[in-house]
């Protein structure tokens, strides 16, 4: 991601420590170190029992909400991140650290105080748009040709048949790139078509934060399934001793064992970086019908800037993404979503450089762009979160304003492929 505090019109990197939701890219790793752990290194058994224990208690909270006559659509954009914590989860802003925290401490120090500054995050307008994108996805796998629901490849869009979201089969694999804590992947995990989740971020800290807070969401959020798969790898086609379920005493069992009938949503979550993307590391990885990159690939950019010697770099990288996009319907939809920030602390845009206008004139993905404000509870716990994140000159900033929301606008750009 560019730099929170650039200024306008910029289009060379700052030199000073950025602000991201996801974890950076590393130095490019050497071929022979090819090997990448499963997402069983990540899990151990102390994690499993937390990721129980969540979605048991998440469950019943949630159970216990509908019956008292709230619906599981009423959450906030941000409920994934807020709701049923337990006392592990349930950080104090007090223990957030009141200083700056540069960009890899953070990610691999501080990923549950990361999440506190998240939490305040709405990006309800990014989740939106996903959803869209999901509806369009899942329109096209859930009616064949002819049935009256066209995919216009100039808009991307349903341009006929039912204007509500498509009930279509839970068959959908996605892609988080860059996931970091998981917060993309939550807003992914919401919509109902989709079946399989890719998380993939270079620093295990994050990721064992993204196995809790996507795990939280499903409960809450995918009462249509009983339980979370775990899977080694993007292999879906692993034996029953392989994954981990967690979820339903019925896909649960001493023996793992889940039957072909058993409703889940498959979690695959690796410490893969874009160097594994670049250099074709996931060339047998299954297709993805979305792969969404928010964050991150300013980092691919920043980490070999100098006159266009990016260009082949962040070219690389964009090219094993989309070598990823794939279907097994001919004629159906596909979809790289890139987001990065266009301006913190300000109200419109005012952030460009070259790599998006690169996404946009070389490539030929759509720009739009959202209001993702940050808004907290007291001008106190704006200040500290802010100078957490940010740095004390963006929290001093704020406080002078007397405001405590923090505005920031960011760019979605979409390429969809057929």
């Amino acid at each position: 991601m560019t730099h929170p505090h650039q200024g306008s019109g910029q289009n060379e990197p700052v030199n000073r420590t950025t602000k991201r939701s996801r974890s950076p890219v590393r130095t490019p790793v050497p071929a022979s170190s090819l090997c990448v752990p499963l997402s069983s290194a990540l899990l151990s058994s102390k994690l499993r029992c937390r990721l129980d224990r969540i979605w048991h208690k998440a469950r019943r909270d949630e159970e216990g909400h509908i019956c008292a006559g709230g619906g599981s659509a009423s959450r906030d954009s941000n409920a994934s991140f807020a709701c049923g914590m337990d006392v592990i989860e349930n950080l104090k802003v007090a223990e957030v650290p009141n200083f700056k925290v540069g960009s890899l401490e953070m990610y691999r120090r501080f990923p549950q105080q990361y999440d506190v500054l998240m939490s305040r995050h709405n990006c309800s307008a990014v989740e939106a748009y996903l959803h869209g994108v999901l509806d369009v996805l899942g329109e096209t796998a859930g009616h064949t040709q002819g049935a009256g629901h066209d995919w216009d490849p100039a808009t991307g869009f349903v341009t006929s048949g039912s204007p509500h979201r498509p009930t279509a089969p839970r068959c959908i694999h996605v892609g988080d790139f860059g996931c970091g804590t998981g917060r993309i992947a939550c807003m992914l995990a919401k919509h109902t078509a989709v079946d399989t989740l890719y998380c993939y971020d270079s620093e295990a800290a994050m990721l064992r934060e993204c196995f809790v807070n996507v795990v939280r969401t499903v409960a809450v959020s995918r009462l249509d399934v009983d339980a979370v798969r775990i899977l080694p790898s993007g292999d879906c086609s692993c034996s029953a001793d392989e994954f981990v379920s967690i979820g339903s005493n019925r896909c649960n069992s001493d023996t793992n064992k889940n039957t072909a009938g058993d409703a889940v949503v498959k979690l695959c979550v690796r410490p893969i970086s874009f160097d594994h993307v670049m250099k074709g590391h996931l060339r047998t990885h299954p297709p993805c019908r979305l792969i969404v990159c928010a964050w991150s690939l300013s980092y691919v950019m920043r980490a070999c800037w100098g006159e266009d010697r990016w260009h082949g770099i962040v070219d690389a990288t964009l090219m094993g993404l989309l070598d990823l996009l794939g279907t097994a319907t001919p004629s159906a939809p596909c979809a790289l979503v890139i987001i990065e920030t266009l301006g913190t602390n300000t109200v419109e845009p005012r952030r460009e450089n070259t790599l998006t206008k690169r996404l946009e004139s070389h490539y030929g993905f759509e720009r739009r762009w959202v209001r993702t404000d940050y808004n907290f509870n007291d001008m106190a716990e704006a200040v500290r979160l802010t100078r957490f994140f940010f740095g004390d000159s963006m929290a001093k900033r704020l406080e002078a304003t007397g405001s405590t929301t923090l505005p920031e606008c960011t760019g979605i750009w979409t390429l969809w492929k057929k």
